[in-house]
């Protein structure tokens, strides 16, 4: 496996913070020891530093349905509208989606793709149907060509785009994408590690951390904001990543013990295994 587009990051790099973007979202870093992070921005609350964070909620377009192009485009278009037929489109800012994804599903499976966006317009009205929003998609533009009958377009984020403490609201959806190794100002963008040797917020109490084993796997916490713990049964804990009552099984694997926490809110250091 190769990264030709990763950038060689060293401990003052890592813990860098910026009120300006300097990559694309989710660009590569990685430092000497093995250490991968990726490049990210974080949403309206501040984050402190070894804490779980996981994607924002999706949307605002992205929870659309019923979402079409306002006219056929070729292959290789480099800018889409998008309209709604029967809903209105919600307010958009300007690039709010810059870095995602546009995916288009068909009936016609000539038509489905994933197009990377690098930008879009602002839309502030949220009432008028059939108002459009203009797209910017990635130099090559779309794979396929697209129709108004059969094709349904969908805005997706970039999941490091705006990222938020863990655990993440049900009602929302989200996942867990890294671990923050220093604090960040809300809206700033920074680099949110996602592999090998990390301080991660301990959530388990202190004799449940005491006798955890090196070597354990590690998850999400549900109930302690930022923090993760390993998967047990006992429900009425409320530090479990695994849901026993509903039957949906583990959420998330996000590494490996190395060593346990002196006591619960301190630190343990866990192998990351969530994007290499």
């Amino acid at each position: 496996m190769s990264f030709p587009f990763t950038v060689v990051l060293n401990d003052r790099l890592v813990k860098a913070i910026s009120s300006t973007k300097q990559h694309p979202l989710g660009t590569r870093g990685h430092t000497v020891d093995g250490r991968v992070f990726r490049y990210a921005q974080n949403g309206g609350t501040a984050l402190a530093a070894h804490y779980v964070c996981g994607t924002a909620a999706e949307g605002p377009a992205s929870t659309a349905t019923d979402q079409f192009f306002y006219s056929a485009y070729v292959a290789g278009a480099t800018y889409v509208k998008l309209s709604l037929s029967t809903v209105a489109l919600p307010v958009l800012s300007a690039n709010y989606f810059q870095d995602g994804y546009l995916l288009v599903n068909s009936t016609d499976l000539a038509y489905n793709q994933m197009v990377r966006v690098s930008g879009n317009e602002a839309l502030v009205s949220s009432t008028a149907l059939g108002q459009q929003t203009g797209i910017w998609l990635d130099v090559d533009g779309l794979d396929k060509t697209v129709d108004t009958a059969t094709c349904i377009a969908k805005l997706v984020a970039n999941p490091y785009a705006k990222v938020v403490v863990n655990p993440i609201a049900a009602t929302t959806g989200g996942y867990v994408i890294g671990v923050t190794p220093v604090a960040v100002t809300a809206s700033y963008y920074f680099w949110l590690q996602t592999w090998g040797p990390a301080l991660v917020l301990n959530s388990e109490g202190n004799a449940i951390t005491i006798d955890l084993l090196a070597g354990r796997p590690i998850g999400p916490s549900t109930a302690v904001a930022g923090g993760a713990c390993r998967p047990i049964t006992a429900s009425a804990s409320g530090y479990i990543p695994m849901d026993t009552d509903s039957g949906k099984g583990w959420v998330q694997r996000i590494g490996t013990l190395m060593t346990c926490a002196p006591a619960d809110t301190f630190f343990c250091l866990v192998n990351l295994t969530i994007a290499p």
